[in-house]
């Protein structure tokens, strides 16, 4: 096979089906450069963005439907079938509450340092005497209560 049967194949097999068209060359280099410009990793994370934008209205969605479930007076036992872990929500709802009271009632609980000097001297007067002891434990009974904020005494 010559040099020139050769070349006169590339021809004759390049008017039938071209190897190359300008349209692929084109579509080739703007491939190569969004490749190398990273569009790939940006278009992904647009995707991405997007779908946890589709996914926090969804989860809205149930939340506010859940929420006007439980609002509009849903009999319980379909509640129950919907929320089979309602009850125990409740329960830490409950425990919550309680201890935000707590910490409320800790909160809003006098402060004792302000008089427990004068408290104390009145104490030790009372503590010479027999039969007042009663009065010494009135005095005294804010102190040992629940919440008494003694911590600066």
């Amino acid at each position: 096979v010559t040099f020139a049967t050769l070349g006169y194949a590339v021809k004759a097999a390049a008017d039938v089906h071209p190897f190359w068209t300008y349209d692929g060359v084109e579509q080739d280099i703007v491939d190569k450069i969004r490749g190398a410009n990273h569009w790939g990793i940006l278009a992904e994370a647009s995707a991405g963005r997007a779908c946890a934008h589709l996914l926090g209205c969804a989860a809205q969605f149930r939340c506010t439907f859940s929420k006007a479930l439980l609002i509009k007076g849903t009999p319980r036992e379909i509640l129950l079938d919907i929320f089979p872990d309602l009850p125990l929500f409740e329960a830490i709802h409950a425990r919550v509450e309680r201890v935000c009271a707590d910490i409320q009632d800790f909160v809003d609980a006098p402060d004792l340092s302000g008089r427990a000097a004068a408290d104390l001297e009145v104490c030790k007067l009372h503590g010479r005497r027999r039969g007042s002891l009663g009065h010494i434990l009135e005095i005294t009974a804010p102190y040992v209560a629940p919440n008494a904020r003694t911590d600066k005494i």
